[in-house]
């Protein structure tokens, strides 16, 4: 079985940002920390507090308010 999360990271630009909503999940989580450990910026958007101090950038959001959702980006 392959790493999925390794060969795509592997694929992506040098200086990539990837934005994870639900980062603060059980799955976003682990994706965000996978990301983060192959040098992707990660920004990670969720409604439930997480409060890690990796390298992630977490924001406490409600991904259906747009004015929210504007302000990530």
């Amino acid at each position: 079985m392959t790493d999925i999360t390794s060969n795509v990271a592997m694929q992506l630009p040098k200086d990539s940002v990837a934005l994870v909503t639900g980062g603060a999940g059980f799955i976003g989580s682990r994706l965000c920390a996978r990301l983060a450990g192959a040098g992707v910026r990660v920004c990670s958007a969720s409604r439930r507090a997480w409060h890690d101090d990796g390298p992630v950038r977490h924001s406490q959001v409600d991904l259906s308010d747009h004015a929210a959702t504007s302000r990530l980006l």
